[in-house]
């Protein structure tokens, strides 16, 4: 009995919670924003909305100048977490495109939801978005602060012109040589005149 009073209790929490979870709200699961688009796209999402009434999928170009919208799908019935539409990226040409949501409620009102950034790439290459890494400055390199020192040339110097009066060693042998032979012949002279005033005197 008390199995079953629980069982009850249980399902009538059950029953309340989901009475009173809220309705879903309008999203779209894909395509994301910067997403690659290539070839027939399905885009996915919820248009379950309170006072729903009817939903277009449109896109435009993703400039801040574009204001027509291109219609891809419209409909009369709610879509939750399903197949909103499908678009066929090939009747287009490349480049960035927006696709938009849009909800008309009851009272006339309408809820839109964006995506912005989307790269149709089906005749161009896919390039590389940049990420985080790749934005982050590249480290500084260390340099070596040493000033470098130039080699300088000097001026060679150039040899000066010999001096007349300056007395080398082979100029003192040669004078003292000159002196010495001088000095020979004036004792040879003066020995012969001694010799010969001496043969004079003994003549007389």
């Amino acid at each position: 009995m008390r199995i079953r009073i629980h069982l009850f209790l249980l399902a009538y929490l059950l029953t309340g919670i989901f009475l009173l979870r809220p309705p879903a709200r309008l999203f779209v699961v894909s395509p994301q924003p910067g997403e690659v688009l290539q070839g027939v796209i399905p885009i996915i999402g919820s248009t379950v909305t309170p006072g729903f009434l009817s939903y277009e999928v449109s896109f435009t170009y993703d400039r801040e100048d574009s204001k027509t919208w291109f219609l891809i799908q419209q409909s009369n019935e709610s879509v939750q977490d399903g197949n909103l539409a499908v678009w066929d990226t090939t009747t287009i040409t490349d480049g960035d495109y927006r696709l938009r949501v849009q909800v008309f409620l009851e009272d006339g009102q309408s809820e839109d939801l964006i995506v912005s950034g989307l790269r149709v790439r089906n005749y161009t290459p896919i390039e590389q978005q940049p990420t985080s890494e790749s934005l982050q400055p590249p480290p500084l390199q260390e340099t070596d602060t040493t000033p470098a020192i130039s080699a300088t040339m000097l001026p060679t110097p150039t040899p000066l012109p010999e001096n007349p009066a300056q007395i080398t060693s082979k100029g003192l042998a040669n004078s003292l040589l000159t002196g010495l032979a001088l000095a020979a012949v004036l004792f040879l002279v003066f020995g012969l005149y001694l010799a010969r005033r001496n043969s004079r005197r003994r003549r007389r």
